[in-house]
Order: C-alpha cells, then structure tokens, then sequence
C-alpha cells in the first residue's frame, strides 16, 4: 500500500505478462518502502535519485529485502540474496566479474 499522503509525484502504471509496474517521475525523494509491502509478491525498485545520487536497486520478496546496492560506488549487494543478480550484472558488464582474491605467501631464504 501506498502512503498516498506522501506520494508527490505522477507515474504510469502497467501489466506485462505476470507482472505489474509503476514508473514514476518528477523528483526523487528515494523510496522509503516497508519490505513488507513485497508479501505475496516481489517488489523491484530503480531509483535514479538524479538529484541526489546514489542511485540504487532494491528487491523485495515476501516482506525481506533480497538484494540492495548502489549504483556508481562500487558493488557492495547486501539482503539476504547478496549475489542474486550477479551473473546476469556481469554478463551485461554492468559490474566486474569477481576474482579470487590473491593470497600473498611470504617466502624466506637461509
């Protein structure tokens, strides 16, 4: 459910397939979502914040956040899916792929 009190800007909603969408314009405040409006369903949120970057992605699903991460400072996911959408981000090349990290030995010599 919407706060509509607070909603301050217009949108254009839709259907496509199985899934409903609202787009949204004007300025961005951020979304101050409940996770719990995602139970049943599962939320996808984009947030350009063109005003006052970061911008971030959101998923939502059965009330729990999944996966949040910014966009332009690197990619640090959190929720409780970190790596949900990470083959599909580095097949676009959206982000790096992940490397293992390099473990140094130290070698000592008589």
């Amino acid at each position: 459910m919407a706060d509509l009190d607070r909603v301050y800007c217009a949108g254009c909603l839709g259907r496509t397939g199985d899934w409903a969408f609202l787009v949204a314009s004007g300025g961005s405040g951020g979304w101050a979502l409940d996770p719990a409006v995602s139970r049943g369903a599962e939320v996808l949120i984009f947030d350009p914040r063109p005003d006052d970057p970061p911008a971030f992605f959101s998923c939502h699903r059965d009330g729990e956040v999944q996966l949040h991460f910014e966009l332009g400072a690197g990619y640090h996911p959190a929720g409780a899916q970190p790596d949900l959408l990470r083959p599909a981000l580095e097949a676009a090349r959206f982000i790096p792929p992940r490397t293992p990290s390099t473990t140094c030995w130290a070698s000592t010599r008589k």
